[in-house]
């Protein structure tokens, strides 16, 4: 079982109504996040018997007031039913109370005593691998007084177990230290004695519907984080309900304050009672950076609590999620994991050609997860092929509810209107369990999807909002630097490199090298002292209409002395690095002489490779490091010193 603390900008009411023509339905307690396959049958071989009694609180049956207060139906609702089809011998005592404490004890005996047996019959746990509910006629009417009602029941399966139990949605916060008791057991006979739990499920309790005028909002459909980068105009769904028996041109207003203010009302004509309609507002395009709330409202009716729905969304040039602008410690560890290895990942489909340049994602702080590895990538949806794939990163302990950002070597292009599966891949080591986390609303979004493990078809999987998102970028802000020449001799005195960036941005600022609106440069790379060196110059363009930032590329320019070594021809033999692109991160150089030491470098001057040899042919091996341009500093016993660039297309 799980609980997820719900942290969302929302209004709930204390009990949730769903109606369906000349009946409503009440949720109490209210689905508070949690879910269990312990509380209630569950389909599974260690529940073949269960017993269990539970209090519902007034305060959270406080809607009985649209119905007649005779209930004649009883349910639950599933985040996941069984597998393979599960039935039972179930009987469902109901008893009106003024407790506002759970006070029945562990005795199933002793809590059963007076209360109505209003179900006793067959139980058949839905068939279901997403979110459902079922709901059974009493066979014996129910009258609610008005206070709170004591829920019990015991079950018996003779039928062979579900390998997937079913899921029950749950509350654990309405009462403490205990909603009430329950036992379950493999083999009979059933057990007598129950134990005290927080958890209860989130029953549904069926009367008579009154309801003329009752309409909620169910769902609000938005991006949390949306790139500003991004054209073609947003879409803002919402679902409504008609909890009424009668109710027709149904108004439904989005209202948007803060960075990107927008209204739009969008009529629903035609809404039968009972059923669900969606209203798609009108595109708009975001211009400035920030936080705004959304708001989505129908008017007043007979129960106001289910009229409104509010969601955040923040606005930057190119973040993107579905999650809200949440501080990471936000989320609450659910702990979801794919052992041996899977993948996560939703689906976007982008309004406007743009480029992915990254995956983001929260690391839970479960510590099984230090020394896991995770990747970004991109997936086939039918096949579960990784398409293409980010850096690798390796959990540690400091990465514990932190947003992490996984950069694809080459941005991957994607295309307005086409459907992209974007997640991350969690490998198969011992070590990886349950990095990911999750936001779980009062309602599941439905676009999230796993594999498991790598490699097989995706499939919908019910784990709310989870924390991943996406790093856009468009032809505005994609960057690319080049040289005229990367190796200078000092030897000749100051020589003259021309920089050149490469973007759709107005204005470059350049380190060192300053700002212009001229995407060329001209600079003098000079190092202090007798000997060589590199110098290193980092660009980054803005786009002045949208004021976004493109990507940094870093040039270096290897300062040489250009003596003994670094001349092509030396001491009558011949220096060379072939092949030039490295074919599977692999060159050789041949030419050398006595003893000499091989460094690589990387284009932030970090030396990544050093090795010493005294033959005249070298193997270099880049297989292991990233593709990209690096440096082959070559130094002999006289320390005099060749460098030469070299391409790991690896």
């Amino acid at each position: 079982m799980k609980k997820i603390t719900l942290a969302i900008f929302a209004l709930i009411s204390s009990a949730t109504t769903v109606f369906g023509q000349a009946n409503a339905v009440i949720q109490g307690p209210q689905y508070d996040g949690s879910w269990s396959t312990l509380h209630a049958p569950s389909g599974s071989a260690s529940a073949v018997y269960h017993r269990a009694c539970y209090l519902v609180k007034q305060s959270e049956l406080t809607n009985f007031s649209l119905t007649n207060s005779v209930v004649t139906g009883f349910g639950f609702e599933y985040l996941n039913g069984v597998s393979t089809a599960v039935a039972g011998q179930f009987t469902v005592y109901l008893e009106n109370t003024s407790d506002v404490a759970y006070s029945k004890g562990t005795a199933f005996g002793t809590a059963t005593v007076g209360m109505q047996p209003s179900f006793v019959g067959t139980y058949n746990i839905p068939v279901s691998t997403g979110t459902t509910s079922l709901i059974m006629p009493l066979t014996t009417n129910f009258t609610y007084t008005g206070g709170g009602i004591y829920v019990a029941f015991e079950w018996y399966s003779a039928s062979p177990a579900s390998t997937t139990p079913a899921r029950y949605l749950c509350n654990t916060t309405g009462l403490t230290p205990s909603g009430g008791s329950y036992t379950f057991t493999s083999t009979g006979p059933a057990p007598t004695t129950m134990s005290l739990d927080v958890f209860r499920p989130a029953f549904l309790f069926q009367a008579a519907n009154t309801a003329s005028n009752e309409i909620s909002v169910t769902r609000l459909d938005a991006l949390g984080k949306f790139p500003k980068l991004m054209t073609g105009g947003q879409v803002v769904t919402a679902q409504v309900r008609n909890n009424s028996n009668a109710a027709v041109n149904i108004p439904v207003t989005l209202n948007i304050t803060g960075a990107n203010p927008f209204t739009d009302t969008q009529t629903l004509t035609a809404v039968p009672a009972g059923s669900f309609a969606t209203a798609s507002f009108l595109p708009y395009n975001v211009t400035t950076n920030g936080l705004s709330t959304m708001s989505v409202t129908v008017p007043a009716d007979q129960l106001t609590t289910n009229n409104l729905r509010v969601w955040q969304q923040t606005v930057t040039c190119n973040d993107f999620a579905f999650v809200p602008p949440l501080s990471a410690t936000s989320f609450t560890d659910t702990q979801y994991g794919l052992n041996p290895s899977g993948i996560y990942a939703y689906e976007y489909k982008p309004t406007s050609n743009c480029n992915l340049n990254g995956v983001t994602m929260i690391v839970s702080s479960n510590s099984a997860a230090v020394g896991g590895q995770l990747v970004g990538v991109v997936v086939d949806i039918t096949s579960g092929a990784v398409i293409a794939s980010t850096n690798t990163i390796t959990i540690t302990s400091g990465m514990a509810q932190t947003w992490q950002t996984f950069t694809f070597p080459t941005p991957y292009a994607m295309t307005a209107a086409t459907n992209y599966y974007i997640g991350v891949a969690q490998l198969g080591t011992a070590t990886s369990s349950y990095p990911f986390t999750t936001l779980t609303p009062d309602y599941t979004i439905n676009n999230f999807y796993r594999s498991n493990p790598i490699g097989s078809p995706l499939t919908l999987a019910d784990r709310g909002y989870l924390a991943l998102g996406a790093v856009i970028g468009t032809s505005l802000t994609s960057l690319t630097a080049s040289a005229t020449k990367t190796i200078v001799c000092k030897k000749d005195g100051p020589n003259t490199v021309t920089l050149t960036a490469t973007s759709g941005a107005q204005t470059y600022t350049w380190n060192p090298g300053g700002s212009s609106v001229n995407p060329t440069i001209a600079v003098t790379p000079t190092v202090a002292g007798t000997g060589g060196g590199m110098v290193f110059f980092t660009v980054v363009g803005t786009e002045t209409l949208s004021g976004c930032k493109t990507n940094s590329a870093t040039i270096s320019v290897s300062v040489s002395l250009c003596t003994g070594l670094a001349d092509n021809n030396s001491g009558g033999y011949e220096l060379k690095l072939f092949p030039n692109p490295a074919v599977n991160g692999k060159s050789t150089i041949t030419g050398l002489s006595g003893t000499n030491t091989i460094s690589v470098f990387n284009t932030l001057g970090q030396v990544i490779l050093t090795q010493v040899v005294s033959e005249e042919i070298a193997s270099l091996d880049l297989s292991a490091y990233p593709a990209g341009n690096y440096m082959v500093k070559i130094t002999n016993s006289s320390s005099e010193s060749r460098l030469i660039k070299v391409v790991n297309q690896n």
